[in-house]
């Protein structure tokens, strides 16, 4: 289960730093310092939708109904949770 070289050992750290690990947790912690709660909250939302239509679109996943719906049931909220940051 481990590499067995060196070669093995670099691709497993370039991708423990560069998904979602260190790279992408840190950007979510900076972008999240300068968002108003209420609008990050809902906006963290959009990482499983976004990983949804990725896995679609580069794996060519299939998508059913519910995922579909759900997406569309996150897209409105984080509109709404927009309008009503930019209000407040």
């Amino acid at each position: 289960m481990l590499p067995a070289s060196w070669h093995g050992w670099a691709v497993l750290l370039a991708v423990a730093l560069v998904s979602q690990q260190v790279l992408g947790q840190s950007l979510v912690a900076y972008a999240l310092a300068g968002l108003p709660a209420a609008f990050s909250s809902v906006a963290l939302l959009l990482q499983p939708m976004i990983a949804a239509a990725l896995a679609w679109a580069i794996l060519g996943e299939a998508l059913g109904l519910w995922q579909t719906a759900g997406g569309a049931v996150v897209l409105a909220a984080v509109v709404l949770a927009r309008s009503a940051s930019r209000r407040g």
